[in-house]
């Protein structure tokens, strides 16, 4: 079946929300609708014959929780689209830095045997699901035990708050679930995940990875998108002036007393440049020049 490659989805978007969108926006039903496998803030759907190029046409830069996204068949470039702007543009260069960095932790998950990964400290194996539930948020909480729940699980730097991610082993990077740890104990371990694995039928084995932290790229694409929507406010004035839309304002310098008498005539003339910015000031120089 033919793929259809979605990006730039809100956080926490879970596979039943993007059906609804498909159908309700796309206009496919649900019986059409294949596979759907997300990864980070992208996903890719399974389609039939012909209805790549209809849905690219239907649901690129369609709004979709109060966010816009990008479609393309799968195999398609992901160039950028005509009417992208910088916030947009940094965001999608976030979201392939993320996607670039899952590959890499699936790259080394699978060139290390379990055992070996085990002793590194950043790495559980040989893990069944023991229990599933429900936590904040809506956010799936799997508790994992080694296969023999009788065992203690290895030393490891996995503690509560870790980032991780959880792979079936010997899965596939779009298998991948990130999350963290939620508790660690002698013979079990919690994580809470954004959306549960594909198979959580306790026979399954599964190795948890220690991951990079999401939460810092989470935190930066949520201020893209504030810098980008603001309006009538400050924020969209500075805005307007970091992008080069209108030059920043000054106030004319007025005389000063220097806190620190030893400053010299260039620095004392960086400060009373400062001072009169009425938007934002750069102080440029080299190490040493006494920026600080």
């Amino acid at each position: 079946m033919p793929l259809l490659h979605l990006e730039a989805l809100p956080p926490r978007t879970t596979k039943g929300e993007l059906l609804h969108f498909l159908i309700t926006a796309g206009g496919i039903t649900r019986a059409q609708v294949g596979k759907i496998e997300l990864h980070a803030r992208a996903a890719t759907v399974e389609v039939p014959d012909g209805w790549d190029a209809r849905l690219v046409k239907a649901l690129d830069g369609a709004s979709f929780k109060e966010r816009r996204l990008r479609a393309r068949a799968a195999g398609a470039p992901a160039a950028a689209a005509a009417d992208e702007d910088h916030f947009q543009r940094l965001a999608r260069l976030l979201e392939l830095e993320a996607q670039a960095e899952s590959r890499r932790a699936l790259e080394r998950a699978r060139g290390r045997p379990a055992a070996e990964a085990e002793r590194s400290g950043e790495c559980l194996a040989g893990l069944v699901i023991a229990e599933e539930s429900s936590g904040l948020g809506g956010r799936c909480i799997l508790t994992l035990t080694k296969r023999d729940r009788t065992q203690s699980l290895p030393w490891t730097r996995l503690q509560s708050g870790s980032p991780i991610v959880l792979w079936p082993e010997g899965g596939a990077e779009a298998d991948g679930r990130r999350g963290v740890v939620c508790e660690r104990m002698e013979r079990l371990l919690r994580v809470a995940l954004n959306e549960p694995p594909d198979e959580a039928d306790g026979r399954t084995l599964y190795r948890l990875d220690l991951s990079g932290d999401e939460a810092a790229r989470q935190r930066q694409l949520a201020a893209l998108e504030r810098a980008r929507t603001a309006s009538r406010e400050r924020l969209a004035e500075l805005r307007a002036v970091l992008l080069g839309e209108r030059p920043p304002e000054f106030a004319p310098e007025a005389p000063y007393e220097p806190l620190d008498a030893a400053l010299n005539a260039a620095q004392q003339e960086a400060v009373r440049f400062a001072l009169s910015a009425r938007d934002l000031a750069v102080l440029h120089g080299p190490p040493g020049t006494g920026k600080t």
